[in-house]
């Protein structure tokens, strides 16, 4: 989690509880001397923690290792971009593709902004509701785009 959460500098559990504890820290380092508890933080980061923590909790009853970097599967994310700061929304993608290496995620998103930080083979896929739903490759090189190239992009225009 500390890998996913870049304001947070520990995590305890609280002995009387059970309860955990989280650190945040200043963009200087600097640790606050107060904890928080989970329904204390931002809904960024309940959403992420929500998010790793019911993957984490489902792949490790249904495999035989407690390693991360050893899981594997297919995980589905709707809404990904959802509570999401734009910074983070850009950055998870990768993140959780390089802390999960054996995971294909399959995200949905109203969001471009997840399309700027997506691991290299990602492929991006345009779904359309007319009479039924179709989906279409959407085959644009987003390494030198900005937001707004591709929001504007007849390729990805519904």
């Amino acid at each position: 989690m500390l890998k996913l959460l870049p304001h947070i500098a520990d995590l305890s559990v609280d002995s009387k509880t059970d309860e955990i504890l989280y650190y945040e820290k200043e963009p200087s380092g600097r640790v606050y001397d107060k904890p928080l508890t989970f329904y204390q933080l931002a809904s960024g980061y309940q959403s992420l923690i929500a998010i790793v923590g019911d993957m984490l909790l489902r792949l490790l009853q249904q495999q035989q290792t407690n390693e991360i970097e050893e899981l594997s599967g297919i995980v589905l994310i709707d809404e990904f971009d959802l509570h999401f700061h734009p910074k983070w929304q850009r950055d998870l993608p990768n993140k959780l593709s390089t802390l999960f290496p054996q995971i294909q995620f399959i995200a949905s998103t109203h969001s471009i902004i997840p399309f700027l930080g997506a691991p290299k083979e990602s492929v991006f896929l345009k779904v359309t509701k007319n009479e039924g739903v179709k989906l279409t490759r959407v085959d644009i090189n987003i390494k030198n785009l900005l937001p707004n190239a591709i929001l504007t992009s007849p390729t990805l225009l519904c």
